[in-house]
């Protein structure tokens, strides 16, 4: 997947063909077939890429973000074709590309397992209570100064 991305650069020019790819592929003109809203079409993004390829936009969007040179509108709109009004969403240019990067990230972090919470006994909580004597053996022997049980 990674060698797509360097062959559409050639193809494209541009210096950012992961973004370009997610961009182009993403958000045009047809996006309503993909998701309503910004976040649906996101998540199938992440839904239909592995997290080499989710990592890589991120690395796209920090080298893009660093070389843009405080004009970001002007450096976005010369590297990426507008494909589609992001003030739909009441986005920026700057906030569209942060909420990618945001989502993106948040994708690739590891999911823990939930944490199980241990049983009364494990946790050392139980206890017996002080007149229950303790018995060496099961079912408790009188002959060995247990209770019975009755």
């Amino acid at each position: 997947m990674i060698a797509n991305f360097h062959y559409l650069a050639k193809v494209n020019g541009t210096r950012y063909p992961a973004l370009q790819e997610l961009i182009g592929g993403y958000f045009h003109e047809d996006y309503d077939l993909i998701g309503g809203t910004f976040n649906e079409i996101i998540q199938a993004y992440i839904e239909g890429t592995d997290p080499a390829a989710r990592k890589l936009v991120v690395k796209e969007v920090e080298r893009f973000k660093r070389n843009s040179e405080g004009d970001f509108d002007t450096a976005y709109r010369m590297e990426f074709i507008d494909h589609i009004d992001f003030s739909y969403w009441g986005f920026t240019y700057v906030i569209f590309i942060n909420e990618v990067r945001k989502l993106l990230k948040r994708s690739l972090r590891k999911k823990r397992a939930p944490r199980r919470r241990p049983s009364v006994i494990q946790s050392g909580r139980f206890r017996l209570p002080a007149a229950w004597p303790a018995c060496p053996s099961f079912p408790p022997n009188p002959a060995a100064g247990c209770a019975a049980a009755g």
